[in-house]
């Protein structure tokens, strides 16, 4: 058997597998995750001549690997990926040969592995060169071009400020919170009962706030490549003040000289000592991390991060607040603030960002930052948790010191009861047009089909789509309902339902939670909608396909049904007619919920108010 690399192929053939990078790497694996983090947490320990590895990077008193460090983790995750990956197809498929007619980025990787495993190994000379030249000649332009985007995003924003603004608001003595701009998303208000833009997470947080009499103020960022000055312009328009990093950055920062710094680094990288550490199954890597090595030393990436440090750093000697609310506090933005927040004596407060998981890149250090450990991860003097899980996780399982973490609770569920009480007074199957005395089965997608080959290609949700339409299409007894991954491209699951006539089936791109509360069961195979599903108490089902793994514990919970697809119709039947199973899964996912998200929440007002020393809930500032 041979392999055609770099070349797809629908057709079967007897002699030839044709592969691509989405059909040999893993997609949501914490398999993936925890093997990669062993491979990082090793190389973090080597040392060059008698340095240690996150020493060489060091800038001033701190290291700047700790910024670097979501940058290397993606791709060196997909580089273990491909080779495991790889390694398990030859030995599988006793492969004699391999092509290599395209993706030609994975030549160095295949050579060595053919090598290893003696198989032969041809490509064209011509194809490589063309490959090659073409990649040379984007090395060569790509930090210019880099450097424009990246300076009018700058312009950009800043000028969207300075047109409302002309001055920084007073900082001292209140409560800031640094946001990047992908937490501003469309909500339910359960008080108004209607959708509204405002901060995921935060939003409640910064309610509690001002309850604790505190004033409120909005640091703007943006991770973006080409920035997003729309949610800057409506943040703005906030009945609290905002400002963009940018400003900080144009009137704070020192026009400081990093030109030996990247020298140093430029030196280190190239060199054939710190190289050979990036081996896994006695293959190299390196050829597959080089480029984002080298595009750090771009004006977005370390540059900015050393100018943010600095321009805070002095912001923060001057304008004193209480303290620093922090999401994704592992972020190189957020650790630049978090590093200025030390330096001035403020506190930082960072806030778990999302469903976290064991073998979370985000939370997979071991080394931090201390008086004695000057170049180790930068934590906040405190972080809230969402539940005992991730707690336990972090402080039991891992290495994560216990008196920075506070189990809080997750603010976008608190007050649930509230929410419940909203969605049980609106007549929710008149809005959708859907019959009240059917069954509804909700399946949410993940994008987990063959249009998205970032993930992969895979068809998964396709098929489960199918399945639910084949086995319920047309029973009066059911209406089904797909709610699509936001912004995901529905045109596949349109066209599998044309090939059905069917009366009872829905694509909806409505409301998350009014269609998981008008749900009588809810089906998904990843999405972090079966967490959102058990928070309402809805009956889930969990459809298992090989190689995807949850990332929460569901199974060791019961929490939900697991189930392979062609017993999902058995499984749906089963729970929608069995009291004892639905029970048992409600008391299950209770305590699911309560490790996860800490739901019912527990004085979150009383929690805050002793991290930020205030008296009682209902203290003024001091």
């Amino acid at each position: 058997m041979k392999i055609i690399y770099g070349k797809e192929s629908d057709l079967k053939h007897d002699d030839a597998i044709y592969l691509t990078e989405p059909d040999i790497i893993l997609y949501f694996s914490s398999d993936s995750y925890e093997r990669t983090i062993t491979v990082i947490n090793k190389i973090e320990k080597q040392k060059i001549n008698e340095v240690r590895f996150s020493h060489l990077f060091k800038y001033s008193d701190f290291s700047l690997w700790w910024f670097m460090h979501p940058t290397i983790f993606p791709s060196l995750n997909r580089s273990l990926d491909f080779i495991s990956g790889f390694e398990r197809i030859i030995k599988n498929e006793k492969i004699s040969s391999v092509k290599v007619v395209g993706e030609f980025d994975k030549l160095d990787l295949l050579k060595q592995l053919c090598k290893k495993w003696d198989i032969t190994l041809s490509y064209s000379k011509l194809a490589y060169l063309i490959y090659s030249s073409k990649g040379y000649l984007r090395s060569k332009l790509d930090k210019y071009i880099f450097s424009y985007i990246y300076s009018k995003k700058y312009k950009k924003r800043l000028s969207v400020f300075l047109s409302r603004n002309k001055n920084l608001p007073h900082l001292t003595d209140k409560i800031i919170f640094a946001i990047h701009t992908l937490y501003r998303r469309t909500v339910y208000d359960y008080n108004e009962n209607k959708l509204v833009s405002h901060e995921y997470i935060q939003g409640p947080l910064i309610d509690l706030i001002k309850r604790l009499k505190f004033d409120v103020v909005g640091l703007d960022f943006d991770y973006t490549f080409r920035g997003n000055e729309k949610i800057l312009e409506e943040r703005l328009s906030d009945p609290f003040p905002w400002f963009p990093a940018e400003y900080v950055l144009e009137n704070f920062s020192k026009k400081g000289n990093l030109d030996e710094f990247i020298r140093e680094y430029e030196k280190i990288i190239q060199s054939p000592e710190f190289r050979i550490l990036f081996v896994f199954n006695e293959i190299n890597f390196w050829s597959q991390l080089k480029d984002d090595f080298r595009k750090l030393t771009y004006v977005s990436h370390l540059p900015l991060y050393v100018r943010m440090i600095e321009a805070f750093t002095n912001l923060l000697s001057t304008e004193k607040p209480r303290a620093i609310f922090i999401p994704y506090e592992t972020g190189p933005l957020a650790l630049s603030i978090i590093l200025a927040c030390e330096k001035n004596g403020i506190k930082s407060i960072g806030i778990q960002h999302g469903a976290t998981f064991k073998n979370n890149s985000d939370y997979s250090h071991d080394s931090f930052r201390t008086k004695e450990n000057p170049f180790g991860m930068p934590l906040p003097n405190t972080t809230l948790l969402f539940g005992t899980y991730i707690n336990k996780v972090l402080t039991e399982d891992g290495k994560y010191p216990i008196d920075r973490f506070v189990v809080f609770g997750n603010p976008e569920f608190f007050c649930l009861n509230n929410l419940m009480k909203s969605l049980e007074s609106k007549n929710l199957h008149q809005k959708y047009n859907i019959p009240s005395d059917k069954k509804v089965i909700l399946f949410t997608s993940s994008k987990l089909q063959k249009y998205y080959k970032a993930y992969g290609s895979v068809t998964y949700d396709e098929q489960v789509w199918r399945f639910l339409l084949k086995n319920f299409g047309n029973d009066e007894k059911f209406f089904i309902v797909l709610k699509p991954h936001p912004d995901e491209n529905t045109v596949i699951y349109q066209d599998i339902m044309k090939e059905y006539a069917l009366t009872n089936a829905r694509i909806i791109e409505g409301q998350l939670f009014e269609l998981l509360h008008l749900s009588s069961v809810v089906i998904s195979i990843v999405s972090t909608t079966l967490l959102d599903s058990l928070c309402l108490q809805r009956p889930t089902i969990r459809v298992k396909f090989a190689n995807m793994k949850p990332f929460l514990p569901y199974d060791e919970y019961q929490a939900v049904v697991s189930t392979e697809l062609n017993d999902l119709a058995r499984s749906v039947i089963e729970l929608l007619n069995s009291d004892s199973i639905r029970n048992k899964l409600l008391q299950n996912s209770m305590k699911f919920v309560k490790e996860q998200f800490n739901i019912p929440e527990e004085n979150p007002e009383e929690i805050i108010a002793k991290i930020l020393d205030v008296v009682n809930n209902t203290s003024t500032k001091t």
